[in-house]
């Protein structure tokens, strides 16, 4: 009987209010970091089973456009949790549909305001609006009704989609030791580089990004000059070496993704014992 009713609380409360969770609009350049806030309106009284009650909020993003960073918590943010987590799905068979969630453990019964900032820097890409939409509140696994409001950032900027830089298949593919990609970059870049492991359905965990190419990469371009890959590259082809020394990667799927200050480059690989 206790069961019953705790279960009948627990639906009751989170359908008989209204909350709702809406992110700002914004203005931003390429290169730019910008925070993002969050508002809440939260009329809701949640069913508070321990401490241990875990709040996760998932948005929709635009990943060709927006790289996000980071939770931050200002003066005047409802949430305050310093053992907030954060975390990126991206979709690899479209980039602009992509997931990142929030979780945090808080009491926010009936609060109205900033619940976090979100940190993104924005990336150069092909679209003049990168979207960022809140789609599910969570408590415990249950989920509140709640109403959603997109926010859109406008980049003054966009690069035409026309734009010729590529990066080859790695060969061989699937590899154990060593393969080898193609870049061609059609003009001066800096690039970020990061690399990760595909498990399920496609969610990624990320094992390397910014000592990739000092870990598994070697970058040369056409005259046999190294990179590090922090420098300034100039437009031309490059070679791409990847290593497995001493099998250090699990065999596996892996998706590579390179940033540079005009596209978003990325190629799969698959790593065989």
């Amino acid at each position: 009987m206790k069961l019953i009713i705790t279960i009948f609380i627990l639906i009751f409360t989170h359908t008989a209010f209204s909350t709702s969770i809406t992110v700002n609009d914004a203005t931003a350049e390429k290169g730019q970091t910008i925070h993002i806030p969050v508002y809440a309106d939260i009329t809701e009284g949640f069913v508070y089973q321990d401490t241990s009650n875990l709040f996760r909020i998932e948005f929709n993003f635009n990943a060709l456009m927006l790289d996000f960073k980071d939770v931050v918590l200002k003066g005047e943010s409802i949430i305050v949790d310093s053992e907030i987590k954060t975390g990126t799905i991206l979709n690899t068979d479209d980039y602009r549909n992509s997931t990142f969630y929030v979780e945090f453990s808080q009491e926010i019964d009936n609060e109205s305001g900033i619940l976090f900032y979100l940190e993104f820097e924005v990336l150069a890409g092909p679209d003049t609006i990168a979207s960022i939409t809140p789609n599910l509140f969570i408590l415990n696994n249950v989920e509140i009704v709640t109403e959603f409001q997109e926010g859109l950032v406008s980049i003054p900027e966009p690069v035409i989609e026309t734009d010729k830089s590529y990066i080859s298949n790695f060969y061989p593919n699937p590899f154990h030791r060593q393969a080898t990609a193609e870049i061609r970059f059609t003009q001066p870049t800096r690039i970020k580089l990061s690399t990760y492991n595909l498990n399920g359905s496609d969610k990624l965990n990320e094992f390397c990004y910014s000592d990739c190419i000092e870990k598994h990469f070697r970058l040369t371009d056409e005259a046999g000059v190294e990179y590090m890959g922090d420098e300034l590259l100039m437009d031309g082809k490059y070679k791409l070496e990847l290593r497995n020394d001493f099998s250090t990667l699990a065999a596996g799927v892996y998706l590579l993704v390179i940033e540079t200050d005009y596209k978003v480059l990325s190629q799969r690989f698959v790593v065989i014992k």
